[in-house]
């Protein structure tokens, strides 16, 4: 093994490894926000109402990949399995022309780590970091739609800064999304839809290192059917790419700076009268530097009432 390599995965068993796998959810990025649960027309909200999602998510990796894009020659495996409960509340009112809303994550998460190098086995099961999207507002025009959120990730999920597999990220962070739709035909059967998403992290608990300002879009093209009469159809295509845009701050940091995208598909079942939804999505990462690389798959049903 040459010394650049041995050195990176020697820092990895003793510091960067509680840094990529303190994710709420998954293991891309430094912390509290999961890429690929959106998809197709990412960046358009429900209509007024109140609208209750059940994720269930699953993350399987088994490559780890250098600041190069090298593969490390290093048995891995990280499973994530999250059990996430979402409420969106569109109000009705207005604020600035766009409808107003609020939005709560709620992830219970379990997560399995394996580093062989380092004999490294460990687990943590329980309540993930809780995200509070107070301002969330949806603009809606005859072509397109449009989303603006300001949200904090708060740390109420378990976290040990000398431990690898974290249901929490132990540090407070705040979200920004700004998104688009654009309907390709009057009748809003075609889309092409992108959500970005800017995190910027206080400093982790129980050390002195702030994570660096991250970056995720998600993108989806989809058409919608009416297969029978209430009930519609949406397949589509769907991926995501994540890019550290600055580098850690404090004692040890790494100044690498990691990266990852990820190409899948999905299915998106409605039930218009019942105001029920459910939607299958699955995700393949590639062209991963300074992170793991796998796969993920996202169940999501939807209850609008």
């Amino acid at each position: 093994m040459k010394r650049s390599l041995l050195t990176t995965l020697l820092m990895f068993c003793a510091f960067i490894l509680p840094l990529i796998f303190s994710s709420n959810a998954g293991a891309t990025g430094g912390g509290g926000f999961v890429p690929g649960v959106e998809g197709v027309m990412a960046a358009t909200m429900p209509p007024p109402g109140f609208h209750y999602r059940m994720q269930t998510l699953l993350y399987d990796a088994d490559t780890l990949r250098d600041k190069d894009g090298n593969e490390v020659p290093v048995s891995f495996s990280l499973k994530v399995l999250a059990n996430v409960h979402r409420l969106i509340w569109m109000t009705g009112k207005k604020f600035l022309g766009a409808d107003y809303g609020v939005h709560v994550i709620v992830p219970l998460v379990g997560v399995d780590l394996e580093l062989g190098a380092c004999q490294h086995t460990e687990s943590d099961v329980g309540l993930g970091d809780i995200t509070l999207e107070p301002l969330l507002l949806a603009w809606h025009g005859e072509r397109w739609d449009a989303v603006l959120g300001l949200a904090l990730n708060v740390p109420t999920g378990h976290f040990d800064a000398t431990a690898g597999a974290n249901c929490g990220t132990g540090t407070l962070s705040g979200l920004l999304n700004i998104g688009g739709t654009y309907y390709f035909d009057a009748e809003k059967s075609w889309s092409a839809s992108l959500l970005t998403r800017t995190l910027l992290y206080g400093e982790t608990k129980d050390t002195d290192l702030t994570p660096g300002t991250e970056l995720f879009i998600e993108w989806g093209v989809g058409k919608q059917i009416m297969a029978q009469k209430g009930f519609l159809v949406r397949p589509g295509i769907c991926g995501y790419s994540y890019w550290q845009l600055s580098e850690d701050d404090g004692g040890g940091a790494s100044s690498d700076l990691g990266q990852v995208h990820a190409l899948g598909a999905e299915a998106n079942l409605f039930w218009l009268n019942g105001g029920y939804q459910a939607n299958l999505r699955v995700l393949q990462e590639f062209a991963a530097e300074d992170e793991a690389e796998g796969f993920r798959a996202i169940l999501t049903l939807t209850k609008s009432f």
